[in-house]
């Protein structure tokens, strides 16, 4: 979003002045602050009333503000797409979740170095991944956190069988500097329930 701006208003009524639309540069992007409150509350309590540990995916606003609001509505930490985005939002001192493999040189060193000043989990899918994240954090201070990656149908990341979740997840337990925190998985192709949603 570096060639847009930005306008955000307290409320959403702020934009129904024709003479508030003259003030703003375009292209931008106008967030209504009620309107982004008003979400956030609904899904913090949502997950709150059905025991579920919210970590919302920073890649639909890539904003620290937004990221902030979320935080305290009571998510548990944040979930990035890549490191580079994990070192951003890590300055927030909140847990931040890899949802992809890091496998690059660079990529390898942003989870290093945002692992200096916050927690971080990084989804991965393969032993060789995971060989790769261990030797970059050697002589780290602290651990990194791994979920193994599973497919579930929508066949874009993730492990294909049980058997080998639990190879990679044996690797992972063995490494050094890295911690087993569970399974992960992307439904998206799974949009309602399957009574309702036709086979493709």
């Amino acid at each position: 979003m570096t060639a847009t701006r930005q306008a955000i208003g307290s409320t959403s009524s702020e934009f129904d002045d024709p003479a508030r639309w003259a003030e703003l540069d375009t292209p931008c992007t106008i967030i209504a602050g009620d309107v982004v409150g008003r979400n956030i509350r609904r899904m913090a309590d949502y997950c709150r009333r059905h025991g579920i540990a919210l970590r919302p995916h920073t890649k639909t606003h890539k904003s620290q503000r937004i990221a902030q609001l979320q935080l305290a509505a009571g998510a548990a930490g944040l979930t990035v797409a890549k490191p580079g985005e994990a070192h951003v939002m890590g300055e927030l001192r909140a847990e931040v979740l890899i949802a992809y493999p890091s496998v690059t040189r660079a990529s390898l060193e942003a989870v290093r170095a945002c692992l200096a000043y916050a927690n971080v989990i990084v989804a991965l899918d393969s032993i060789e991944a995971a060989t790769r994240l261990n030797d970059a954090l050697a002589g780290a201070d602290k651990r990194a956190g791994v979920l193994v990656d599973i497919d579930v149908g929508l066949h874009r990341t993730g492990l294909q069988s049980p058997e080998e979740s639990a190879r990679v997840a044996a690797h992972v337990t063995r490494s050094e500097q890295l911690r087993l925190d569970g399974l992960f998985c992307y439904p998206g192709h799974i949009w309602s329930p399957a009574t309702e949603q036709a086979n493709p």
